[in-house]
């Protein structure tokens, strides 16, 4: 770019003016505005905090390289460590975490001043410097504490060195290397971003680098060892450093590569939207200001300009920041949430970079040596209208940012756990437990230590904040009426309580109530003890108008549908709401039909000392319910739950009542309460709910002594978790194994065609854990028996129903493998045809198993033939 650039006296008056407006708006109002704190900031705040106290991270890992945070990803440590200063001089706060993040984001703007003046000249750099500095996508990021804000001076401040090193001081490459490094350790997609920048950049600049020599691979080595660490770390780590990714990624393995590579690519392109660029912005509420783009509409022009002179310019610096725009959207392009300021965070400089080539690059024209007359005044007249316009903006944002964005926002960035965790410090005298909600909250156990400045030493100890963290749905883990509660709750908790005394209300900057904390004297009689039976497809709403159990009593045997045999089983419900999409959600994955449209049926008994009225309330997400008492209907058909809660009532008869639901689930997620209520209010006296299945049928039919053996195992049908190589007694193999605590858990599998139709021996290979446990054994959808499993030293046999199961173990140890046979009578076996069994815990211990091994030839293994089975039974 050839023409006078600003003399150096304006050029260090304007880089300190662009540093003070930069500081000005990253820290005015820095504690209040974004409201509240979000989850991250207060974990990387405490970290500090406890880094510096203890020199131990959340975990109880020493001066850890990466923290590992929630039990979910790992934070990055240069914004942790970085903190700790400040947190030391000043205390743990909302404004001194913030603060980390707001003079990360003004080195960020001193950073760019530096590149764009190395790139474009002293004009080129005051104008990326002033760009950035107001810029709604860099300022965002530089008020909230998240670890992305320190990515940008690195790698700015990297590349400043590279290219001063390029054109003439090669010892600059070293530090550009480990500048470059280190930003590594400052935000995850830099992983993929920084090494495929350098590869461009290497390429372009590669005569140079070359000129360089030594200070070249001296450069390279710097960086391979100031990064070395952090691939160290990856592959020593590599199960929780990809957890994060795999589980975020829209990339999908099984699917053709081509179709991965659209997918990607759509979601690249729109990154370069005018939505997402000038007029919406990111649409997560934490990342952006709504109706404000992520920069603004002032700069397209000039970044059209930038983008021109970039293609036209001989020099590679424009190249350059061509490769940069290109490669900025590609992480986050293979992630979910697209497009993303934060992922995409590099994007926000580059941007600048290249509305600042456009505006000297037109300036030079304009203005150069020789340029007068009707030139001077199209610039100046450009110039004033681009200043208005910016002007216009700048205050457009300012505005919604102060006034509109603190009640918008609020809810995204947990606004109110600080206000509700004062309150409780003050009532906190003649409580028992201080239990605070996770409804509608992320992550909530992180706000007690932040905000209390809970002690390392203390939390390390026992890992306890000193409340109790739970949804309060969750009855097992609080009792009121022997322990005194004071709970921090929100509104829609409220309704699980029937009786509280409120102390204290917390609002949001909108005046909306967020919390209540109150003390908790009376729970509601929730119905919690269900049996279920599903799920059943009903995307063309047949299962929502077909009667699947017509006798509407459960049965042990198989429900026979179009969806394959169902069963009754018990669902765990450790919480009030009944859970149906977790409990059902293998199920619906194995169908392959679409996670919602599915129907369940639900029942349980409810004793009465006498004939009474009671209410059934039902509450729940989106989904039609129909309900039945003993037989009879109850509901006027099918009622809409997520309106609102249904009341019906139930005329119990003394004695034994059976309450049957049947649910279909719509758009939301599926699970409902119920709740008894008397007739006149309060709670119903005298009633008692009890979810049992028939009793387990008498042994007392005679089993048949085999006169043929076929393997018990020729290939799985369904296994709750497969297992690749664990051993049995023959050494390692792959098991399909269920627990009691597994949802719906069950393992199930097919037998090898039986010879003949004759009473048969099926021999197979299984794992038991050490923990005691009941497990039901069916045959073809008909329940056989029931069994026990845990730590079985001696042979044993079970019988029910005309079978018998044997179980010869053969090892000891945590688990304990055998061989198993089950014994089937010849009216159950047909010629040339295998039966499928299924087992599945029904008591026990939760951690109580069942493995059915990869094993087709136990019969031969074992040399085993009818003649020397029928002596086992």
């Amino acid at each position: 770019m050839a023409g006078a650039d600003v003399a150096p006296s304006t050029y260090r008056a304007g880089c300190a003016t662009i540093l003070l407006i930069a500081a000005a708006v990253r820290v005015w109002g820095l504690d209040q505005i974004p409201p509240g704190l979000f989850c991250d900031e207060a974990a990387n705040g405490y970290n500090a905090f406890s880094l510096w106290h203890s020199g131990r991270d959340e975990e109880g890992a020493f001066l850890p390289l990466y923290v590992w945070s929630f039990g979910i990803s790992y934070k990055n440590p240069v914004f942790i460590y970085s903190a700790i200063p400040v947190v030391a001089l000043f205390g743990l706060s909302e404004f001194t975490i913030r603060l980390t993040a707001a003079l990360w984001g003004v080195l960020g703007v001193a950073s760019i001043l530096w590149l764009g003046t190395a790139m474009l000249g002293r004009r080129g750099g005051l104008w990326s410097g002033l760009l950035l500095a107001i810029s709604p996508w860099h300022v965002h990021f530089s008020r909230v504490a998240f670890e992305l804000i320190a990515v940008l001076p690195l790698f700015a401040g990297g590349l400043a060195c590279f290219l001063r090193g390029v054109r003439g001081a090669p010892r600059s490459l070293v530090a550009a290397g480990v500048l470059f490094a280190a930003s590594l350790y400052a935000y995850a997609p830099a992983k993929m971003f920084v090494p495929l920048f350098l590869a461009g950049a290497a390429l372009l600049y590669a005569r140079a680098l070359i000129a360089a020599g030594r200070w070249t691979l001296a450069a390279a080595t710097a960086a391979v060892v100031t990064g070395l660490p952090v691939l160290v770390f990856d592959l020593t780590h590599r199960h929780r450093t990809g957890q994060y990714f795999s589980e975020t990624t829209i990339l999908r393995p099984e699917a053709p590569l081509l179709e991965n590579l659209q997918v990607v690519a759509a979601n690249w392109r729109t990154f370069f939207t005018t939505d997402f660029l000038f007029r919406h912005g990111d649409p997560l509420l934490r990342h952006s200001v709504p109706e404000v783009g992520q920069i603004y509409f002032a700069m397209a022009p000039l970044i059209l300009i930038g983008v021109l002179w970039s293609l036209r310019l001989r020099r590679p610096e424009g190249k350059l920041l061509l490769w940069w725009a290109a490669l900025f959207p590609l992480a986050p392009s293979l992630m979910n949430e697209v497009p993303s300021a934060s992922r995409g965070f590099f994007g926000a400089a580059v941007m600048c970079l290249l509305a600042a080539a456009g505006a000297t690059a037109a300036q030079r024209t304009l203005t150069g040596a020789g340029r007068s007359g009707w030139r001077t005044w199209v610039h100046d007249i450009a110039l004033c209208v681009f200043a208005a316009l910016l002007l216009f903006e700048t205050g457009r944002y300012a505005h919604r940012y102060v006034t509109v964005y603190p009640a918008a926002a609020a809810d995204s960035f947990q606004d109110g756990y600080g206000d509700t965790i004062a309150a409780m410090e003050r009532h906190r005298e003649g409580f028992d437990t201080l239990l605070l909600t996770t409804t509608n909250g992320n992550q909530a156990q992180i706000f007690p230590l932040f905000y209390n400045q809970t002690p390392p030493e203390q939390w390390l100890q026992a890992f306890d904040p000193g409340y109790l963290v739970i949804d309060p749905a969750e009855f097992d883990r609080y009792d009121p009426p022997r322990r005194r509660v004071l709970a921090g709750l929100r509104e829609s908790d409220l309704k699980l309580f029937d009786e509280i005394e409120v102390r204290e209300r917390v609002y949001d900057p909108s005046g909306n109530q967020v919390f209540v904390i109150a003390e908790i004297q009376q729970r509601g009689r929730f119905l919690r003890n269900w049996l279920v039976l599903g799920p059943l497809a009903n995307a063309d709403g047949v299962a929502q108008r077909t009667m699947h159990v017509e006798n509407r009593v459960p049965s042990l045997d198989a429900v026979t549908s179009r969806d394959g045999q169902l069963y009754w089983r018990r669902i765990l419900a450790n919480f009030v709401r009944v859970e149906l999409h977790h409990f059902y959600r293998s199920g619906i994955e194995r169908s392959g039909d679409p996670p919602v449209w599915v129907c369940a049926y639900a029942t349980t008994d409810l004793v009465s000392d006498e004939a009474a009225n009671v209410i059934l309330e039902l509450d729940g997400n989106t989904q039609w319910v129909e309900s039945w008492l003993n037989g009879e209907p109850v509901s006027p058909g099918a009622v809409q739950l997520g309106l609102g809660s249904v009341d019906w009532t139930l005329p119990l008869r003394r004695g034994s009542n059976q309450v049957l639901l049947k649910t279909c689930r719509g758009d939301a997620d599926w699970s409902f309460t119920a709740r008894l209520h008397g007739a006149s209010g309060g709670r119903p006296d005298g009633v008692t709910a009890f979810a049992r299945l028939p009793g387990v049928a008498a042994a007392d039919i005679p089993v048949e002594a085999p006169d043929q053996v076929a393997s018990g195992f020729s290939h799985v049908v369904y296994g709750s978790h497969t297992v690749l190589t664990d051993g049995d007694y023959r050494g390692p193999s792959t098991g399909w194994v269920e627990h009691l605590y597994d949802a719906d858990g069950a393992v199930e599998w097919e037998t090898a065609a039986a010879p003949a139709a004759a009473a048969t021996a099926f021999p197979f290979t299984a794992v038991v854990g050490s923990l005691a446990g009941r497990a039901q054994l069916w045959v073809d959808g008909a329940f056989a028996l029931e069994f026990d499993t845990g730590r079985i030293t001696e042979p044993r046999t079970w019988r029910g129903n005309g079978f018998a199961l044997h179980y010869d173990p053969r090892e000891s140890g945590d688990y304990r493998s055998g061989v198993w046979v089950l014994y089937v009578p010849a009216s159950r076996v047909e010629a040339g045809r295998a039966l499928r069994l299924r087992v599945a815990h029904v008591g026990g211990h939760h951690d109580a198993s069942f493995m059915v091994k990869d094993r087709t030839d136990t019969p031969q293994h074992e040399g085993m033939s009818a003649a020397t089975l029928r002596d086992r039974i």
